[in-house]
Parts: C-alpha cells; structure tokens; sequence
C-alpha cells in the first residue's frame, strides 16, 4: 500500500513485527513497533551481564538482538540471539567518546564509530562485515537514522541523506541543525537553533527545507533534541522546554516522560491543572484534541509516582512497571522492575534494561516450535527461509539439528521454510509460526518481482513509472545495486530531452505490477496445493488459515475444508472457510454426531423435532458425552466454540464432583444464531425478564440454557465467563450432587446458603481454560470479582452474616440491581466500576469460594465442595460456621484479606 494511504509499516510510523530497529523502535520515533504484543503474565527467561554499562536501547531485529556496552574509554557493539540470550557474532568494539547509537534495518547497520564518523556493516551468519564509512571533514556527526537503503544524519549543522554505501544523495541546502532526526511519510524532522528553535521539515526526495517554528521560550542549549513525529501529533523536547504540537497548535503542560504514538493517539505522562501529574491518553476527533486521564492522584495514583518512558507493541503500551491495552485501558501485566529504561517489544517477550544486566521476560503461554514434515535427505537442492529474513537457495544441508551451506551453520529453529528446487514444501514449523512461514515465502516472491520489474523498468522511458517502481522496490527490500541502476536510469532520462516513450514495454511493466498481487496467491497456493493431505492436522489447518489472511475465500483453500466438513452436516452458501475450519478443529478435540429431528426417535431427536416445531423447521443437533446443542445451519465456528469450551467445562465440574450417573441425558443448549434471535426467542425475555444485557442464561424450569455465542475468537473470549457461568448451574442441577432429586429444584429459593450457588458458578467461571491443550487452572490472579472486593471498602459490601445466610428470596427481594457506587479497578486505568449491591454480593459470593478453594493450601476446599453438595442435595439449614469452623464476619474479614493479597 503507498504511503500516502496511510500504510504504518512504509511510512515509518511503526516499526515492523519483531523489530526494534532504532532509539524510539521505529524512524518516526513513535516508540511503537507492529510486534505481537506481550498480553500474558509475564516469566524470567534468561538475563546476560556485560562488562560495562548497557547504554541506549536494545535493538531488535527477529531473532537478532543488538546491545551497546560503555566500558572505559571504549564502546562494545553485542549481537545476543533473543531465543537463548548467547552471542551470536563477533563483538565489535571502537574507542569514542560519543555513544554507538546503532540504526538497524533488515541485515545492514550503521554505526557512530567516532564523533565525526558513520560506519555502515553488513550482517552475516558469524560476522558483521563492514560496507563502508563517511569521515566529517567539518565537524561531528549526530546518531544515524537508517531506513531500507536511506541513511541519514546530521554532519555538523548540516543534514546528509546516503546509501548504504555512504554515497551521497543530497545535502540539505538549510544549516544550524542539531540533535536528532526523525521520518515519517516521506518527510524528515529536524530542529534548528537560530536564537528560536525551529522545526524544520525536508522533503525526503530532494532535502528541500520548510521550517516551522516552535512555541517561544527558553532558548536551547541542549547537545540533544529529541523529536516524534506522527500525522496528527508532533513533539520535540530541546533544553528543559517540552512542546507538543497537534496540526498548527500547540498543547501546553510540563511533560514528564517521553510520549508513545500510535496513530492519532498518544499516551503521556504530562501535569494537568485538576488532576496533578497524571498518565494520560490524547487523541482527535476533527481535529479536537481529547484529554483521558488513566491515572492521577485520584486513582493508580502509584503509577504516576514512576513516570517512566513508554512504547507500544500492537496496541499494548508498555511501561518499565506495567502494560495497558491501548482501547480497553485494561492492565496485562505487572513487573517489579528496578529500572527506569524503556521495555522493549521483542518476539513472544520484553527486553529490560537494568545497568549492566539485560534480561528477556516472556509470555506464560507461548507454545513451542516444531516441524510438520520431516527431511528425508539431508543435503537439500531448493531454498531455506530463515526467520531474520533471509533466504538462502541451492544446495545444503539438514543435519543434527541445524542447516549448513558452506562455512554458515544456522539452527534448525531459526528456520520457517525449507522448500525444494520444485518450490514443493519439505518442512514447515509448528503451527504457531505457519502465518509466519507464509509472510517469508510472500516477501520473497514480492522481492524477486520487483528485482526483475526495476531491471525492464527502465527501458520504459516513463519517469513516472521508474519512479514509482524505484519506490515499491525499496518497499520490498529489494538489493541495493538493482535500485540505484534503476535510479542511474532516472536521472539519464530526466537529462534527455523530448525522450520517446515506449509504449510496449510500459504497457508490459504496468500489467506486471498491477498483477503481483494475483500472481503472489497463485505462487502461495502452489505451495499449499504441493503439502500432502497427510501431514500433521494441526499444521495443515494451521496452513489452510495462513492461505485464507492472503485470500479470504480463496477456492482451493474451501474445497479442502469442504471434504472435511461431515456429509450429514448443514452447510449453506454463502460458504465461510475459517467458521468451517474452527468446526473441524473442534470435531478434532471432541467426539460428537449429527442429530436429526424426528418426533418418533430417540430422546434427543424427539426435543429437536420439538425446538423445530416451536421456533423454525431448519434446527439440527450436534451431540457429544455431556452436551446436546440444538442451533440453526451456518454457523459453525459458534458450534465449534460451544462444544469445545462446553466439553472442557464439564470436564473440570467433573474434577471436582467425580461421581458417575448411569443414564442421564446430555445437557440440552439452544444456541441462536444472533444476539436479537437470542433476545426475541427466549421465554424469559417473553415473562418480563431483563436479558438484555446477557448473552445466555439457564432456565432450571425447562432445564435447557440458551445461549449466543459469537464465531470471532475475541467476540466469543468476551461471553466465554457467561458461558461458562450458565453450564455450571445447568451441570449441577443435571450432574451434580443432587442428581434424581428433582423436587429440591423448587424448595431451593427457600434454602439458605444461596450464596454457595452464584459464588461457585462465578468462581467456575474465572478459571483459567487452555482450549488447544484441554487443561484448566482453578487459580486466577486477574478475577475481576476478587478485585472488587480488594478496592471496595465496608460501606460498598454486603454485611457477610446476611449475605452467608440468606436465601434466593431474601436476595432478589432485598437487592437493588441499579449501580450506584464507584470502585477502582486494578486492572482498568481510567475509569471506576459502577456496582449495585447485587454486583456486590456476587463479588463477596465468588470470593468466598475462591478463598475457600485455595487459602492455606486448600485447608477448606472439601468443605467447600461439601457445602455444595449438602445444598444441592437439599439437607436442610447450612449453616457457614459449622461447615467452615468460624463465624461470618471473621470468615468476611479473611476472605478481604486474602483478595488483597492475590490482587496486586
């Protein structure tokens, strides 16, 4: 996509996934990379110590990480493998009194290698070899900024853009500049000192000069300006004077931490006159600037006290202390890091920096790498995609554990593709990394084009066509050497006058370009089409998914999901490839059978063949051990969803209530296609009852729970708990303890002890589940329950004497369900929850049995899971200081404590 439609990845806004690639992760400066964020609790990984002190940030590049140690009079440039955290090539070391400040773009850095010299090196297996260097003759130079083939600096008070190569483009015709540079969208930002600072604009095609002065103040005497540059925001900190401009107006206020900028939103610590320091979020709405406070002295005060620099990986921000989802503004994770230094965003992980100590922290759940199909023959005619970009082609080697070709070793690991000379597929990595595996092969292809269009385009005669072409080549990484003749091309046009065009060959290289992207699907079907039907079935759906992000309906890919889909089950048109391919994932985690209606059948086909005649003629039933779910044709990933998440439920009820019925009938789920058919079909909706806000619920009378369940993953991540929720209460009142006593279902709202029935549904319902694994984790440091009770104070809860005694009618006949009341939250920034003091007792409710679960290493939980079963089989009053050994408020005021203790 041209830059001028707003592509983040070309314009330089953002850096790319898996990359750090300068000081402020992107030439823009904004401190955001396109790396998947961090999202899980975060785990010590490795951690390496230097000589000296690490200075600057880490730089990432993939699996190649870069670290600049200052010891005595000289500065050491470290190449560390992210994976393990060893050396990866040799150490370069230089004696300068000015810090490296590396700039690393795919497999070329540049260097400051003294205070008047930028080195540029190329990056091997074993070494980085250096391609040249450029020697001041006026004065020092500043850190270089480094961007495909573009190198930038400023020489002296002058700005320079070179190649790689260190050969001159232009040279700005404007001096006086110092401090930093930063790009974005084809123009660079540079400050100026003339007696007013200036913000000085240059065109990045010919360095011509439009300055823009800053806010008066306080002239700068600062060695460093640091700017940040975006479409909306632009910021530049020189002297003790911090300016932050949005369009042609300036925004006020004492900045206390450098800013991060995604889009035309951006996240500072800054002073605010109602508020005191404060974290806040900036962004505009035509062209109005909106102010959201995340935290202040009024709530996470805490997290103002350490205003330390930000970034942001996707749309996570990071904070040497914490992270925070940029929309949601909910926490991801915490640290107790003891330095101020940028977090930096690294595959799968985070990079701290701790004085002469780095160390990678990664997320909890990261699955493992591993291969789909084995090599038969160990030296290879064909190519290797490694995963730092690289690819190599002809002849090597696979053996023990590694790839080989000449003096060049490379781990197994590090590789995403091997393919033979045919372009067939020999090995593709684990599931996790095949989107990856399908990214390489794609650059490759685009790289190869674009190599062989920059090489015909020139014989066109058409400048703007060279031109354009020159642009997508440099887009697609494509070798130096091929662009700059291309470039040569140009200019020896441009000098001739009245040159012809021809037609032909720019006709030929129009239709090129126009088709690469359709002859890209074509190159990447290929390779689908060549993988075997018998490889290992989580890597071939993992492949099918790659293939449909490039083309979402592409037709070899739903004919192969198609022969999957069972013959017997409903798929109507339009066809939808990935709802299918969650379908056939989940039939692969739990057995089930179609069911058709039929009132003479079986139980099961009798109750659908009811549901039909009721509601609509088209229902069918997918039934597996424990579950019966009745649902409309087309929608397959709400199925799938539904059986996985719902079998694996009932296994962890199971778990904890280990005894078997003989002849009981799987638990019946109506589950709609939409949320309005949810709503509109639902008999409690039809009696008056409010549902609207629910996305399912379990009806005892009918002993059926009706459900919607969206097919997006992160739609469905957000009603899982309700889910979850209803299938407990539907579980226990048809597998449970109380299991042929029916006639206790209507003397339950007279019992006390209600709380047993809710609080354990809730606390069911936070588990922690692993759907790709079949595993669940009773423990849950994130409950959201568990964390109201932690901020709330004795005014907002339910006294724990009646709310522990009382019964279903004493509770929905007392209880306000209007929230009224504010409570911090731990895990949200910039906002309270509101809570009623129905929230209240299913909070209370739901942190008494967790407490009672897991405190004193499980010293109560069989009586916990006695308590449910004496309520569930009706015996009689349950009374909490006999079934627990203490009285209500001292069994309250432990369960306050233990919430604050798991809450942090």
């Amino acid at each position: 996509m041209p830059a001028q439609q707003g592509n983040p990845l070309q314009d330089g806004a953002v850096a790319p996934r898996d990359t750090w690639h300068i000081r402020g992760g992107c030439v823009s400066r904004s401190a955001a990379s396109a790396t998947l964020p961090a999202e899980d609790e975060l785990v010590a990984d490795w951690h390496r110590e230097f000589d000296g002190p690490i200075e600057g940030e880490p730089l990432v590049w993939d699996n190649w990480v870069v670290v600049c140690v200052h010891k005595g009079d000289k500065r050491y440039l470290h190449s560390l493998d992210l994976r393990t955290g060893k050396r990866m090539r040799s150490t370069l070391s230089f004696k300068t009194s000015q810090p490296l400040a590396p700039s690393i773009w795919n497999r070329v850095i540049a260097i400051r290698t003294a205070p008047n010299t930028i080195a540029t090196y190329r990056v091997t297996r074993s070494a980085l070899t250096r391609i040249s260097a450029y020697k001041s003759k006026t004065g020092n130079v500043s850190e270089p900024l480094l961007f495909r083939d573009e190198l930038y600096f400023v020489d002296r008070t002058s700005v320079r853009r070179m190649s790689t190569r260190c050969k001159p483009v232009w040279t700005s015709q404007d001096s006086g500049y110092l401090g930093e540079l930063s790009l974005f969208d084809n123009v660079l930002f540079a400050a100026q000192d003339k007696g007013q600072p200036l913000l000085t604009q240059l065109s990045r095609r010919s360095g011509f000069p439009k300055a823009m002065r800053l806010p008066k103040g306080q002239r700068s005497h600062a060695n460093r300006i640091e700017t940040m540059a975006g479409r909306v925001f632009r910021y530049v900190r020189h002297g003790w004077k911090d300016n932050l401009l949005c369009g042609t107006s300036t925004l006020g206020g004492r900045r206390l931490a450098s800013p991060a900028l995604l889009g035309d939103r951006l996240v500072l610590f800054t002073n605010l006159p109602n508020s005191g320091d404060t974290l806040a979020l900036l962004d505009t709405n035509k062209g109005q600037v909106r102010i959201l406070g995340l935290a202040n002295r009024d709530f996470h005060r805490k997290l103002t006290e350490d205003p330390g620099p930000l970034s942001i990986a996707g749309d996570v921000v990071y904070h040497p202390r914490f992270a925070f989802g940029i929309d949601d503004r909910m926490v991801r994770w915490r640290l107790d890091n003891q330095s101020d230094e940028r977090v930096i965003p690294a595959r799968n992980s985070v990079l701290l920096t701790k004085g002469q100590r780095l160390e990678r922290w990664r997320n909890r759940l990261v699955m493992g790498t591993g291969e789909a199909l084995a090599v038969d023959a160990t030296t290879l005619p064909g190519r290797a995609f490694f995963a730092d970009g690289s690819v190599w082609e002809g002849k090597f080697e696979v053996l023990d554990g590694a790839v080989k070709r000449r003096k060049d070793t490379v781990p197994l690991d590090d590789v995403l593709l091997l393919t033979s000379a045919e372009d067939a597929p020999l090995r593709w990595p684990a599931p996790s990394r095949m989107k990856a595996a399908l990214d390489a092969v794609a650059a490759q292809f685009r790289r190869e084009t674009m190599k062989k269009i920059a090489q015909r385009v020139g014989v066109s005669n058409d400048t703007e066509l060279i031109e354009r072409t020159i642009a997508l080549a440099r887009t697609a990484d494509v070798e130096d050497k091929v662009v700059q003749a291309a470039e040569k091309k140009l200019a020896a046009v441009r000098r001739r006058k009245g040159v012809r065009v021809q037609k032909k060959v720019q006709t030929e290289v129009r239709n090129r370009l126009t088709h690469i992207d359709a002859n890209l699907h074509d190159h990447l079907w290929s390779l689908v089409e060549r993988t075997p039907d018998d490889a290992p079935t989580e890597s071939l759906h993992a492949l099918w998914r790659a293939m449909l992000d490039y083309v979402p309906d592409h037709p070899g890919i739903c004919k192969k999901i198609r022969a999957k889909v069972p013959k017997s089950m409903p798929a109507p048109e339009p066809f939808e490839p990935k709802a299918w391919l969650d379908f056939i994932e989940a039939c692969a985690q739990v057995e089930f059978e179609l069911v058709q209606p039929d009132a003479k059948g079986t139980p099961a086909q009798s109750e659908i063949a009811l549901h039909c005649e009721k509601w609509r003629p088209d229902l069918f039933g997918v039934q597996t051990e424990n579950l019966l779910v009745i649902t409309p044709p087309g929608q397959p990933g709400a199925v799938a969803r539904c059986l996985s998440a719902g079998e694996l439920g009932c296994s962890a009820l199971e778990s904890m209530f280990p005894e078997k019925h003989e002849g009981v009938l799987p638990l019946r789920i109506i589950l709609f296609e939409s949320r309005e058919a949810y709503h509109k079909h639902s008999p409690a909706a039809k009696a008056g009852h409010d549902i609207d806000w629910t996305a399912g619920h379990y009806s005892p009378s009918e002993r059926i729970s009706r459900m919607f369940i969206p097919s997006d993953d992160s739609e469905f991540r957000r009603v899982r708990g309700t889910f979850v929720h209803e299938l407990t209460h539907h579980w226990l009142d048809e597998r449970g303890p109380g299991f042929g006593k029916n006639s206790l279902r209507q003397m339950r709202g007279g019992l006390r002890g209600f709380w047993i029935v809710e609080g354990f549904a809730s606390f069911v319902e936070e588990f922690v589940f692993d759907d790709y694994r079949r595993t669940w984790e009773t423990r849950n440091p994130r409950s959201s329950e568990l964390d109201l009770i932690r901020n709330s104070t004795a005014r907002h809860r339910l006294p724990w004497k009646g709310l522990l005694g009382a019964s279903q009618v004493t509770i929905n006949g007392n209880l306000d369900t209007k929230p009224t009341m504010p409570i911090g939250r731990t895990f949200q920034l910039g906002q309270y929850a509101m809570v009623s003091p129905m929230t209240m007792f299913y909070a209370q409710s739901t942190a008494a049995c967790r407490y009672l679960f897991h405190a004193e290493d499980g010293k109560y939980r069989e009586k916990l899971v006695g308590y449910v079963r004496a309520f569930y089989e009706g015996k009689g009053e349950l009374d909490v200081e006999k079934a627990f050994g203490a009285d209500a408020e001292t069994l309250g005021e432990r369960i306050v404590e233990y919430a604050g203790n798991v809450i942090r």
